[in-house]
């Protein structure tokens, strides 16, 4: 195995665990401002109700597009050019390459790989294109059960760590990303506010 593929491969995995930590930033922001409870919804609807709509569904489509993008193909042929795609498919045949792939990631390669499929096809006729037929019919956005969409989150969480440990780059939590300034922090003004209007 040679050092500089080896160091090359890190490289990427950084970058792949990047756009990870992205996705699920989006996924932590819409569970704060839609999932966190009947008051929170209130709050949101009392205070802004068609900006909250807009954003939430700009997060749904994006925490969609994130998620068939870490899935996507290995490569794309284009002409004579094959450009490779930075997902979970060109990590798992890179650490083939370099004799690093082990049964654990395999197997959550397979499941996000999984479910990366299971959204393509909705991604693809609703989000990434607009199909005629799929928005006149109203067509199916790609909802799904709530415990593949966790499981998803969690097997991202699980892959990113067992490559990190593999690569000498070591796990990183980043299940919980909070700072000043996010969204717990908004939804702490929007509630003070409420009241001074009383």
């Amino acid at each position: 195995m040679c050092g500089q593929d080896l160091e090359e491969l890190r490289e990427t995995f950084v970058a792949f665990r990047d756009q990870c930590i992205e996705l699920r930033n989006a996924q932590k922001i819409f569970e704060h401002l839609f999932e966190s409870g009947d008051d929170t919804l209130k709050l949101l609807e009392d205070t802004a109700p068609l900006f909250f709509f807009d954003v939430q569904n700009i997060l749904i489509e994006h925490i969609y597009l994130k998620a068939c993008r870490l899935t996507d193909v290995a490569s794309v042929k284009r002409g004579k050019e094959v450009r490779r795609n930075l997902t979970v498919p060109h990590l798992r045949n890179r650490l083939h390459d370099v004799e690093l792939l082990s049964g654990e990631i395999i197997a959550l390669a397979d499941a996000l790989q999984t479910y990366g499929d299971m959204l393509r096809a909705p991604r693809n006729r609703r989000i990434a294109h607009a199909d005629l037929r799929a928005v006149l019919n109203d067509e199916d956005r790609g909802e799904h059960d709530e415990k593949d969409y966790q499981a998803f989150f969690r097997d991202l969480q699980e892959f990113c760590d067992h490559v990190g440990v593999a690569l000498n780059e070591g796990p990183l939590d980043f299940r919980v990303v909070p700072g000043p300034g996010d969204v717990i922090d908004l939804l702490r003004v929007l509630e003070r506010g409420k009241y001074r209007g009383r």
